[in-house]
């Protein structure tokens, strides 16, 4: 279990030992290997959440331009463009939040899947 809380350089330490049998060494590069795994979920988790933090200042930004627009006809083409973007930056703010939430469970599924790996260990 101590493991779960090893490095992969630290793992990588360990795989350059005579002293490790071959299963042992197959064990601790797949562990290496789902330690990256997690690793990249949890970047793109940041990542999206960065993105979505972006947007939502710019669906801010956007909506405050479209309150103060009047109804005089070169103000309503310049609204019904804004209300596209805002649309847009909607819908990109609901991919970045599903992109979030599928790392997040690609994640959570890896952790379990290296628990597992980890406790089923008897080399």
């Amino acid at each position: 279990v101590a493991l779960l809380q090893t490095g992969p350089d630290q793992i990588r330490f360990y795989l350059q030992q005579k002293y490790l049998t071959d299963e042992q060494k197959r064990f601790l590069r797949e562990v290496v290997d789902l330690q990256a795994q997690i690793g990249q979920a949890q970047r793109e988790i940041e990542q999206a959440n960065a993105d979505r933090q972006k947007s939502r200042e710019e669906l801010e930004e956007l909506r405050r331009n479209v309150n103060v627009l009047r109804d005089s006809a070169d103000e309503l083409a310049m609204r019904q463009e804004m209300l596209k973007k805002l649309k847009a930056a909607t819908d990109r703010m609901d991919t970045l939040k599903a992109q979030a939430e599928q790392a997040q469970t690609r994640k959570r599924q890896v952790e379990e899947q290296l628990g597992k790996k980890v406790r089923e260990f008897n080399g």
